[in-house]
């Protein structure tokens, strides 16, 4: 049940912190026919991941109820693949396959790029 309790917390904290990142991206002018506000909490939870990876791969006795409310908690919180989609389905459905297309590759290559220096900057930091 404990665990239900950390993911649950930590979920609440990444969820808030999607909305901030949405409103706040709204407030600087970000267009919002364009999610980028999608993109910037997918590349932070990737980097974030990225994080949390190296440092369960480095400290290897790492909580484990820590980890379920960062990585499965305020991540998953956080990052909106379901929200990615639907974006995606509406930007095809708006007839902008090119936008569509552009940002699947943003998401999913800046993505995997967030995840690898995420691990290189958690090495970085504990030297």
């Amino acid at each position: 049940m404990r665990d239900f309790i950390v993911v649950a917390l930590g979920g609440m904290l990444g969820s808030v912190a999607r909305h901030a990142a949405n409103v706040g991206l709204s407030r600087l002018g970000a267009p919002p026919s364009w999610p980028l506000a999608t993109l910037f909490v997918n590349l932070v939870g990737c980097f974030g991941i990225g994080l949390l990876a190296a440092a369960a791969k480095r400290w290897q006795g790492l909580d484990t109820q820590w980890e379920l409310a960062v990585r499965v908690g305020v991540l998953g919180g956080l990052t909106t693949f379901s929200s990615f989609g639907l974006e995606v389905v509406r930007l095809w459905q708006a007839d902008r396959p090119a936008a569509a297309c552009l940002i699947v590759a943003a998401n999913v290559f800046l993505g995997i790029g967030a995840v690898v220096f995420g691990e290189y900057a958690f090495r970085w930091m504990i030297r």
